[in-house]
């Protein structure tokens, strides 16, 4: 079947688009679909220090045009750092937002974009080939703030898919623990469907060679 497999490559599909009012968000849910970003506590770990640099020549910047000089040339040397730092900035949070994990009702998906290019990978798994789930709150940081980790192993080669620092791993866990056992139970009426397909073939099958082809049991 298609997706059974795990395989880290560039996406054949369309990456996931965001809505403007999810740029922020680090879970939701649309229809059936599931999504989930890592922690606001990863996004200042990865934008805090652009951050504060980008807040401290703001403030550097106004002491020195307001006090000191505004001459046009002063403030064209002091805004590049600040302008250049300000991108750095928008260029890390876009990539903290670019980075989803998503449940579908068939597949698990691990999916990674890159700011401006927008060139994607998804490391994605059939629910079907799911073995074994589990999270993680292994530091005293990470319980007290409610986050921590997600593994999700499978019966392919490539091993697990990892959902890293996401907000309240249990529940998380309880949802994909939920959708699988919904994706088991439509696999299998399917199956006993195709079954019976077999079974009622087989009987068409045995007919037409008992009673010859075209007649019908009963016929003269």
């Amino acid at each position: 079947l298609l997706g059974q497999r795990i395989a880290t490559k560039k996406a054949a599909k369309k990456p996931t688009r965001r809505r403007p009012w999810r740029l922020f968000s680090t879970s939701w849910q649309e229809g059936g679909t599931y999504y989930w970003r890592k922690t606001y506590i990863n996004l200042w770990e990865r934008a805090g220090k652009w951050f504060i640099l980008f807040i401290t020549l703001i403030l550097v910047d106004y002491l020195v045009i307001t006090s000191i000089s505004s001459d046009k040339w002063t403030v064209v040397i002091l805004a590049i750092p600040t302008l250049l730092s300000f991108g750095r900035l928008a260029w890390v949070v876009d990539d903290w937002g670019n980075d989803l994990y998503i449940l579908t009702k068939n597949e698990i998906i691990d999916e990674e974009r890159t700011p401006l290019l927008q060139r994607a990978s998804r490391k994605s798994a059939s629910l079907g080939k799911v073995q074994n789930l589990s999270s993680e709150m292994s530091s005293f940081w990470e319980r007290l703030l409610r986050y921590g980790t997600v593994r999700i192993q499978t019966a392919a080669q490539e091993g697990s898919i990892t959902f890293v620092k996401v907000r309240h791993p249990g529940e998380i866990q309880k949802i994909i623990s939920k959708r699988l056992d919904e994706f088991r139970r439509a696999q299998a009426k399917q199956e006993a469907e195709e079954q019976r397909h077999i079974i009622l073939e087989g009987i068409q099958v045995y007919d037409e060679m008992r009673f010859g082809q075209g007649d019908k049991p009963g016929q003269p």
